[in-house]
C-alpha cells in the first residue's frame, strides 16, 4: 500500500506511529502547531485497531483506544480475516459511537483497503458497517 501512494501521490512524508499512545487530537494540535511554521498539507488520521487483541486492548486500554479513534478520518479493523463475522460486527458496534468510518481490512485477502486508499486520495466517503469482510 505504501507504495501505491507513493506512486500515485507522491508524498513527501509518511507518518507511522508505531508506540499506541498518541491520541488523535495530539496529533491534530502537533500538525495544527507545524502549520504556523511551514507550509504543509496534512492528509488523513487512519487508526488500526487490531482486530484479534481486540477484546484484551479494550479491557486494558479503553480510554487510550477511544482517544485515538474519536478524532480519526478512518478506523480499520486490521487483520479481519483472523476472526469471525460476529467478531467484526461486535468490534464495529463497540467502536461506532466514537467514530463514523469504520472498516474492516486484510492484506492476506487483499480486502477492505479501498476506505483507506479514498481517505488518502482524497475521496472519502462515509463508510457503514456494511464495509466489512465476507466469508
Amino acid at each position: 500500500m505504501i507504495k501505491q501512494i507513493k506512486r500515485e501521490n507522491d508524498p513527501d512524508f509518511i507518518f507511522i506511529e508505531p508506540s499506541e499512545m498518541v491520541v488523535t487530537s495530539e496529533m491534530r494540535q502537533v500538525i495544527a502547531m507545524a502549520k504556523r511554521d511551514i507550509a504543509l498539507d496534512a492528509g488523513p488520521l487512519i487508526t488500526l485497531i487490531d482486530g484479534p487483541n481486540f477484546d484484551a486492548l479494550w479491557n486494558e486500554r479503553r480510554q487510550l483506544i477511544t482517544g485515538q479513534i474519536t478524532d480519526a478520518d478512518v478506523i480499520a479493523v486490521s487483520r479481519a480475516d483472523r476472526i469471525s463475522n460476529s467478531d467484526v460486527k461486535a468490534i464495529h458496534a463497540g467502536l461506532s459511537p466514537n467514530g463514523q468510518n469504520l472498516c474492516s481490512i486484510s492484506t492476506q485477502e487483499d480486502s477492505g483497503i479501498k476506505p483507506i486508499w479514498d481517505a488518502i486520495s482524497g475521496a472519502m466517503p462515509e463508510l457503514s458497517l456494511s464495509e466489512e469482510i465476507t466469508g
